[in-house]
């Protein structure tokens, strides 16, 4: 019993730590197109 519990904690955790990366590589992508959007507030 204690194995399957340890197996669902660590099913969940690497479920989470999934969308976790999903969502820093989505906030990275959008930060990078507003970046090229507009160059001239980073040149500024």
């Amino acid at each position: 019993m204690l194995k399957k519990t340890a197996s669902g904690v660590l099913a969940s955790l690497s479920g989470s730590t999934y969308r976790s990366v999903r969502l820093a590589t989505s906030l990275a992508a959008a930060l990078l197109d507003s970046l090229f959007e507009h160059p001239e507030v980073v040149l500024a």
